[in-house]
């Protein structure tokens, strides 16, 4: 989930980098036209193709915006079952706890208990570095 949040928070980036280079854009796609025999269309108002890009750029970035949102959300709630290992134990039941009030019908209170213990388990059991590269030596 995080990465897809990154990745979400890159494309928002790259969005707003493409609408900064509107002459970009229509220097290349007069270059096409030109280079595929199409009869380009480009002595319409500029202005107004201008203004129809920013709007297909704006309503993209939004959507991109109300997704990262969301998986932010969704990220917050179940962080804990990734993050466990670095919180500690007040953090672990704060969110565990935020995370049984959403979804008290499909997780129970017990899951506290149950990540405090796996942080006990792990820590008894990984006492040393827990990358991958250190796991296999």
């Amino acid at each position: 989930m995080n990465v897809e949040k990154d990745n979400i928070e890159h494309l928002i980036k790259d969005m707003e980098k493409l609408k900064k280079a509107w002459k970009t854009v229509l220097k290349e796609s007069k270059k096409y036209t030109t280079e595929n025999v199409i009869t380009p269309e480009f002595d319409i108002n500029r202005r107004l193709k201008y203004a129809e890009y920013n709007k297909i750029i704006n309503a993209t970035k939004d959507g991109l915006k109300r997704r990262f949102q969301s998986i932010s959300s969704i990220c917050s709630y179940f962080e804990v079952l990734w993050k466990f290992n670095y919180m500690d134990q007040d953090d672990i039941i704060s969110k565990a706890t935020l995370l049984v009030d959403k979804y008290k019908n499909e997780i129970s209170i017990e899951i506290i208990e149950e990540l405090i213990l796996l942080k006990c388990i792990y820590a008894a059991n990984f006492k040393y570095s827990t990358k991958p590269v250190e796991l296999l030596k």
